[in-house]
């Protein structure tokens, strides 16, 4: 038992043991964080990695108490118990049916992935929207305010699937996260837009609790979600 034992502390302290409580989004099923866990895994085998899925709120609260090691949010605000590591700054797309009039209107500017599109031509279009407690429900929310439109709302809905589907299928306008976007396959897919609006870019960030123990394999996987994140993003740049 005494020798059980010893070996045992002995990959504890290597970091050979352990377990990574990880609050994610539900709806990023796909993309990053995905990949990130399955290079982890092949990093760290031995690790147990349990997956916590709950709205931003529910992630910071999961990690106060302690069930979460690292929460993957897009940070309402900034707690000074917290430790905020960026993971990349992502962009809110305009994206709208592939039959939509404007569909070839964009223009292609210096400062934008996509092509560029005044947000004011929609004034008249309908949108799926996320909730309100959602960093993109919030943004939407900006650049609906700053443009000084007000968009008819089809349907407030936390599914980004459903929404990006519903687009591709033409039956209305939505804002997609662009790491979202851009792990997504659909035929036909929706017509994509930057908007040239600060207010539609937001942070993808890991948050760690600063009064808990952080074994070095947490800082790894960050490092790897931050890794896995560059090389999407520059998939498509």
């Amino acid at each position: 038992i005494k020798n059980q034992m010893d070996f045992e502390l002995n990959d504890i302290a290597h970091q050979k043991k352990g377990r990574l409580n990880l609050a994610c989004p539900r709806n990023r099923r796909d993309g990053i964080i995905p990949l990130s866990i399955l290079e982890f895994k092949n990093q760290f085998p031995e690790i147990e990695l349990n997956i916590l899925e709950s709205d931003t709120t529910g992630r910071i609260q999961l990690l106060m108490k302690g069930d979460a090691d690292i929460a993957i949010v897009y940070p309402p605000d900034y707690d000074p118990d917290l430790l905020y590591e960026p993971i990349i700054q992502e962009e809110l797309v305009l994206c709208i049916p592939p039959g939509h009039p404007l569909a070839n209107s964009g223009v292609q500017r210096p400062d934008c992935k996509y092509p560029w599109i005044d947000i004011r031509n929609f004034k008249n279009d309908s949108f799926i929207l996320q909730p309100s407690t959602a960093i993109s429900g919030k943004l939407a929310a900006k650049v609906f305010k700053n443009a000084g439109i007000s968009p008819k709302t089809a349907l407030c809905t936390s599914s980004l699937h459903g929404t990006l589907e519903a687009v591709s299928k033409g039956y209305c306008c939505a804002f997609i996260p662009e790491l979202f976007l851009k792990s997504t396959s659909l035929t036909p897919f929706p017509a994509c837009f930057s908007l040239g609006d600060p207010s539609s870019h937001m942070e993808l960030t890991a948050v760690c609790n600063k009064n808990s123990y952080r074994p070095k394999y947490i800082q790894k996987y960050i490092q790897i979600l931050k890794k896995e994140a560059a090389s999407q993003q520059a998939l498509s740049d």
